[in-house]
């Protein structure tokens, strides 16, 4: 049997990114809809994967623990590709393995495969995490080729567009069992029209579903998801949107702006709620503002109508005060979670101004600098708009912390 180590090897001595231009909007793609994108755009050109975007909806079902969610179930994943993406099932099959799949591979035909994300070793979630995951395979000359065009940050590390080939020994003793391998065919596009299905009633009973259970540990980690997904929907409606008369590219981008806050105030939350810390306030309710805000922002909208309120307002104006020591410390800190000089950090006034920075390396440095300076950064000022701001975080320190070095900064990341 092949051990995920040697695959992984195998993976790094021959990976090579996918073509840029082929997939050009994976980091507003699932891990599913990344590969059926692939395929898309080979069938029917680049980009393809941005009619996904035209369709506005709050398509939702009951999850696990009888909460709503919007992660789509692998049959509606291929509903939208034959609606919106030109593509078709023509042949399904379940439950093999590897092994299996490899002479089915002499057709030619790629495969559409879903396995779990725990057993495939080039995703960070290989010994993490069970949860289903695409990719394609094909034969090739020396082997088999695998192809994978999603794109997240995760707390294990990237995943980033690759393919590679392997011996096909080696992806015969892959540890997976393969849940699907699908060929999916091109078949003609439907005409690229607008589609607004959200309405207030389907926003408010998807809400419903949630509410109840927001403020437990279950909730949080639920409402992560749904944020998740729903912001890189929202971000491929806007990339649809563009250039299309009857909206503002200006209120769009503040509301992207938004849900990339509300993502971090949630993830904050959830982090916090399973070290057992108090949870910042409100995090349902941003949530919900900034749902109900999809249907104002992202439908069609007249010309010259009023921008809808958002849930969260991006602008935050601070002083940073002199260098000192503390304040050193703290660029240490952010340039150790960032992973970049510490000199890169000396000019920057915010977090989002250095490379590294997202979302994920947030929540790694709130908990590196309450690690690092011994504290416990209150509920009340953990607001990813304040927290984006140097000014901010170094006044927040010398308000309460004793200073740093209960532990040092490696140790905390």
């Amino acid at each position: 049997m092949m051990h995920t180590d040697t695959l992984s090897a195998a993976v790094a001595s021959t990976a090579s990114p996918i073509d840029v231009e082929l997939v050009r909007y994976a980091d507003s793609l699932d891990c599913m809809q990344a590969n059926l994108a692939v395929l898309a755009d080979v069938a029917h050109g680049s980009a393809t994967e941005l009619r996904l975007g035209r369709r506005l909806h709050l398509r939702h079902r009951r999850g696990a623990g009888g909460l709503n969610t919007v992660e789509p179930t692998l049959a509606e994943q291929l509903a939208d590709a034959r609606d919106h993406l030109g593509l078709q099932v023509a042949h399904a099959q379940a439950g093999l393995t590897a092994g299996e799949l490899l002479g089915d591979l002499a057709d030619g035909q790629p495969r559409f495969v879903v396995a779990d994300a725990f057993d495939l070793a080039w995703t960070p979630y290989a010994g993490q995490r069970h949860m289903s995951h695409s990719f394609l395979v094909r034969r090739h000359p020396d082997g088999v080729e695998l192809a994978d065009a999603y794109v997240n940050d995760t707390p294990w590390g990237q995943a980033r567009p690759a393919r590679w080939v392997v011996a096909a020994e080696q992806f015969a003793e892959l540890p997976a069992r393969l849940e699907h391998a699908l060929v999916l065919v091109a078949v003609p596009l439907e005409p690229e029209v607008d589609q607004v299905e959200l309405t207030e009633q389907a926003i408010e009973d998807y809400l419903t579903g949630l509410e109840a259970a927001a403020g437990t540990p279950a909730g949080l980690d639920a409402l992560v998801l749904e944020a998740w997904l729903l912001s890189r929907a929202r971000r491929l409606r806007a990339h649809w949107l563009a250039g299309r008369p009857g909206h503002d590219p200006a209120a769009i981008e503040r509301h992207l702006q938004s849900w990339k806050l509300v993502c971090e105030r949630i993830y904050l939350a959830q982090r916090r709620a399973e070290r057992g810390s108090t949870v910042p306030a409100g995090v349902f309710g941003m949530f919900a503002s900034q749902v109900r805000a999809d249907l104002a922002v992202l439908a069609t909208t007249p010309p010259g109508a009023a921008d809808a309120r958002q849930a969260v307002d991006p602008a935050a104006a601070n002083t940073l005060p002199a260098l000192d020591a503390d304040h050193q410390a703290l660029l240490d800190v952010i340039a150790t979670v960032l992973k970049i000089p510490a000199g890169d950090c000396a000019a920057a006034s915010s977090l989002t101004e250095l490379p590294g920075y997202s979302s994920l390396r947030l929540v790694q440095l709130v908990e590196a600098l309450e690690s690092s300076f011994g504290i416990e950064f209150a509920a009340e000022d953990l607001d990813p708009v304040q927290l984006h701001d140097i000014g901010f975080l170094r006044r927040l320190l010398a308000r309460q912390a004793p200073g740093p070095g209960s532990r040092t900064a490696e140790q905390a990341s």
